[in-house]
């Protein structure tokens, strides 16, 4: 999958493409149906499939808001895996937010891109004052020689799936309603740094993750997932904690992995989590030993949850 990183970067190009536009945050059911159709369409004409995005990473807008779904990184592993062909991730600039839905279309998605398909969800807007939309393209759609196919929305126990439910459940931690709307499971993209070095007090040694700023995680609480190390081509499964670690009176949020059946030093590596359920909330314990005994029921439950799906 080629990644296009700025507008200014994109050359004009001499395929018939199919484009669909989103914010994308998540990559949900919903998601994956507009842009599996995108796919589709592409190998009909023989061009390349093309997702329109934006990079809140990069973006001055959304600094120090923690309220993304979906890192870049993520977006871009999910995409490829999907089987985009191409993907252009635009910073959320005041000048992209200000630019007219006419201006759009014509020179990115007609001019640039060369746009023949356009597949677009049924409430999706672009353009100053949301003047893009469904209605707009079509209206459009003679006069430019493109075709406008409009997806219709996923529901999931008879409502719609959207981002925004997805937000709400993260904040009730239920991973389990999460990953049945995602198609997937939810996961987290970071690297390991150094933490606290508590595991030579409880005897759990731990991995701190650093994520992204804009990270949305689900409530603090302990968790049980996957953990993967691409560099090392390793796959285990873990226990994750989400929190402060209130037993220490910390007041910093934090990351921590314990992996199961693993020692190596992986400190400074990039790696992949991924939640597959919930084990409890966070609490605070009156002291250590029942802390240890603690995360030893839960490590054990996660083992017999695995144990029993493997």
């Amino acid at each position: 999958m080629n990644v296009i990183y700025d507008l200014d970067h994109i050359k004009k190009s001499d395929l018939p493409g199919v484009v669909t536009l989103g914010n994308f945050d998540g990559i949900h059911l919903g998601h994956k149906k507009i842009i599996t159709r995108c796919i589709e369409e592409a190998k009909t004409i023989n061009g390349p499939s093309i997702v329109v995005s934006y990079d809140h990473q990069r973006s001055a807008i959304f600094k120090d808001h923690r309220e993304f779904i979906t890192s870049t990184a993520e977006k871009i592993e999910i995409l490829q895996n999907l089987g985009v062909d191409i993907l252009i991730l635009i910073p959320f600039s005041e000048k992209v937010k200000n630019m007219r839905a006419d201006e759009f279309l014509k020179e990115l998605l007609i001019h640039k891109l060369n746009t023949r398909i356009i597949v677009i969800g049924y409430d999706h807007h672009f353009g100053k004052n949301r003047e893009g939309n469904i209605h707009y393209l079509k209206n459009r759609a003679d006069e430019f020689n493109y075709k406008v196919i409009q997806i219709e929305p996923v529901y999931y126990m008879d409502r719609i799936i959207s981002s925004s439910r997805i937000r709400s459940d993260l904040v009730m931690g239920d991973i389990k309603k999460i990953n049945e709307q995602l198609g997937s499971q939810y996961q987290i993209f970071g690297k390991v740094v150094k933490g606290f070095q508590r595991g030579n007090i409880t005897g759990f040694p731990t991995a701190n993750i650093q994520i992204s700023d804009n990270k949305l995680l689900p409530i603090d609480g302990v968790y049980y997932g996957i953990i993967k190390i691409p560099s090392q081509n390793i796959t285990r499964t873990c226990v994750i904690n989400i929190g402060k670690n209130p037993t220490f009176n910390n007041n910093k949020l934090s990351v921590e992995v314990h992996i199961l059946d693993f020692a190596a030093n992986i400190y400074d590596t990039p790696v992949q989590i991924y939640f597959v359920g919930r084990l409890r909330d966070e609490k605070k314990f009156d002291n250590i030993e029942n802390l240890k005994i603690q995360i030893k029921d839960d490590i054990e439950i996660a083992r017999t949850f695995f144990k029993a799906l493997f």
